[in-house]
């Protein structure tokens, strides 16, 4: 059941640990829903042309987040807003891989390699620097290799934020910007790496739905993108939190898949439970929140 969830939950844990990135570095990345349905596509279209889905997971990965930080760049040097420009970029994805379906496989629906092709699943993970990870490594022989790979980038990113020198500046990049600049520093560099992470999580996100249904789908990010963002909230901003709050969401997913054959609520409404979880989560937090930091209702002195 657990390594069911893990397995579930895997695109949404990777697509919140890069928006989280991007939180800590001091500008929210909305353009994870874009680059999901980017890496969901052009994963296909790599393991179709290279017949690896390792090296197709790699070309996304760096793809991806290239096109990110490729963003963040332009933003900066246009003084443009960067809500606006990752909203234009969700709503450019979804035309450039319907445009790039029709032009390559000519077809805008589901797409399915040939028997002849490379299978689109991933195998288990069983590779002995895995099961030789001391305490855990037996436990996670069992999973494909991108739940690892996320499970792993979580402990990773943790230990960067939490102890190292680059992690401890994107938090300031966040938290103290004139702080980083007064000490010849620039956070604005940091913001952009920080968007080319996000960027990349979540096309290897849209690598994990593809790969672990086989097909593309056009569509299959479902609001993982919006998910991830919420999830970030909920999750206190915290490596771990984040992952746990991700966790919730894809559990929510699964029992609105699974109550679909049981229960006579309208399919729509049960795919729409977890988004509306995480609007809920959303809106909880940040009542908490303000009630924690002014909980007599009244606007603090000046």
């Amino acid at each position: 059941m657990f390594d069911g969830l893990l397995a579930s939950g895997t695109p949404l844990i990777l697509a919140s640990l890069g928006a989280l990135v991007s939180e800590l570095g001091g500008t929210l990345a909305i353009c994870i829903e874009g680059f999901i349905a980017t890496g969901a596509f052009f994963s296909f279209v790599f393991a179709a042309k290279t017949h690896s889905l390792f090296l197709a997971c790699v070309l996304v990965f760096m793809l991806c987040g290239l096109g990110a930080w490729a963003i963040a760049r332009l933003v900066r040097a246009l003084h443009a807003d960067p809500f606006i420009a990752a909203l234009a970029f969700n709503i450019f994805a979804n035309g450039l891989t319907a445009s790039l379906s029709q032009t390559l496989f000519g077809s805008k629906g589901t797409l399915r390699l040939s028997a002849s092709d490379a299978v689109l699943t991933l195998p288990q993970t069983d590779i002995p620097f895995i099961r030789n990870i001391p305490f855990v490594g037996d436990m996670l022989v069992p999973f494909n290799p991108l739940v690892v790979a996320a499970l792993l980038a979580a402990l990773a990113l943790f230990v960067c934020i939490r102890y190292t020198k680059p992690g401890l500046r994107l938090l300031a990049a966040g938290r103290a910007p004139e702080a980083m600049h007064e000490r010849g520093l620039h956070p604005e560099w940091y913001r952009e790496v920080a968007w080319a992470v996000a960027g990349a999580f979540a096309g290897l996100a849209g690598a994990a739905l593809t790969f672990r249904l086989g097909v593309y789908a056009p569509g299959n990010s479902a609001g993982r993108g919006w998910i991830a963002l919420a999830a970030v909230y909920l999750g206190g901003k915290s490596v771990f939190g984040v992952t746990g709050a991700a966790l919730i969401f894809a559990a929510a997913e699964r029992i609105a898949f699974g109550a679909q054959g049981r229960f006579a609520a309208a399919a729509t409404a049960l795919l729409g439970l977890p988004s509306f979880i995480a609007l809920l989560c959303f809106v909880l937090t940040s009542a908490r929140k303000s009630l924690f930091k002014n909980p007599m209702g009244h606007n603090p002195p000046l």
